[in-house]
C-alpha cells in the first residue's frame, strides 16, 4: 500500500510503497499525541468504542492512534487501547490519518 505525508512533503507529491506490514514512526515539528487529536477534533470525528474516529463529514476517512500498525498480511490495522489490542479491517475504500498528519491509503501499484 501507499503512504502519503500530509505535511511538507505532500506538496512535492511524496509517495512510498511500503510492502506487507508497516508501523509509522514519523517526526513532525510539533508532535501530536492521540489524546490531543481526540480532544481537538471532537466536532470533526465520531469516536468508536475500539478507539479510532470516523470523520463526521466524510465516512471514508478514519483517524487512528499513533501506535497503529497496518498489515496487508492480516488485512487489518491494530493498536492498543487500555492495555487491550484493538483492530479494524484495512480497506481500500478508506483513508487512514495518524496524529502526525500522515495519510495512509491502500491502492494498486501504478494507480496513484
Amino acid at each position: 500500500f501507499w503512504a502519503k505525508d500530509l505535511g511538507k512533503e505532500a506538496s512535492k507529491g511524496a509517495n512510498a510503497f511500503l510492502g506487507e506490514t508497516h508501523k509509522y514512526f514519523t517526526e513532525t515539528e510539533r508532535p501530536t499525541a492521540w489524546k490531543d487529536v481526540v480532544e481537538g477534533f471532537e466536532g470533526v470525528m465520531e469516536m468508536r468504542p475500539e478507539g479510532y474516529g470516523v470523520d463526521r463529514e466524510y465516512d471514508d476517512i478514519f483517524y487512528v492512534p499513533d501506535d497503529a500498525a497496518f498489515s496487508l498480511i492480516t488485512k487489518d490495522i491494530s493498536w492498543t487501547k487500555g492495555g487491550q489490542k484493538q483492530s479494524i479491517a484495512l480497506s481500500p475504500d478508506v483513508t487512514y490519518i495518524l496524529p502526525s498528519g500522515y495519510k495512509v491509503e491502500m491502492v494498486k501499484k501504478g494507480d496513484n
